[in-house]
């Protein structure tokens, strides 16, 4: 309440004096009643910030349906279009050293669970990577029927959130890694051992 009608009230009560009158009251009344025009401007600086603030959700949204974060999508070996994955939705392959035991196996299962931003998504076991050098060599029967399960190297298909030089140098230096491929290089590298001499391991790292 405005102070001049504060004081007046005191007045009529400390003082005796006279009544407030009703239109005195009305008066007072009149301060106490907010100006149009400065309500309207109130109101349109409240909707220029409400409008500006929904501009910047929209154009931030579109920054990252357009891909304005910068981010790009690491290839697994679905989208990279790979022969005989170990697992679609993977984008790297670790090799073990053939004849790894359980131990060594379990060792690099838990290097792996360590590595940030790396989990592991199928692991082949002898019969699994015998069923992938089946589908790499299908066309060397006669090969295939020549190899062993135990002749072949375990291996982990993982997922990454990043295959940079960083990550890939980390799972190499575990103790009981023979070899890292990712989804980018893996087609490539079975073509090269189709061409050339083929070992009785997956393709080397280079």
């Amino acid at each position: 309440m405005p102070d001049d009608i504060m004081t007046d009230v005191r007045n009529v009560l400390e003082d005796g004096a006279a009544p407030i009158t009703l239109d005195e009251l009305q008066g007072h009344a009149s301060l106490m009643t907010p100006d149009p025009r400065r309500t309207r401007r109130r109101a349109s600086w409240v909707l220029a910030g409400a409008m500006t603030a929904a501009a910047c959700v929209i154009v931030a949204g579109f920054a990252v349906v357009l891909g304005g974060d910068d981010r790009q999508a690491v290839a697994t070996f679905a989208s990279a279009g790979a022969e005989c994955a170990p697992s679609p939705s993977a984008n790297m392959q670790i090799f073990l050293p053939v004849g790894a035991n359980d131990e060594q196996i379990e060792a690099v299962r838990v290097g792996i669970s360590q590595t940030p931003g790396v989990t592991i998504d199928r692991y082949l076991d002898p019969q699994g990577a015998y069923n992938q050098f089946a589908c790499i060599f299908a066309d060397k029967p006669d090969l295939v029927d020549s190899i062993r399960a135990v002749d072949l190297p375990v291996s982990f298909a993982v997922k990454s959130e990043s295959v940079d030089d960083d990550v890939i140098g980390r799972l190499k230096a575990m103790p009981n890694v023979q070899s890292v491929y990712t989804a980018a290089d893996w087609q490539k590298r079975v073509d090269e051992e189709r061409a050339g001499e083929v070992d009785t391991a997956p393709p080397s790292q280079p």
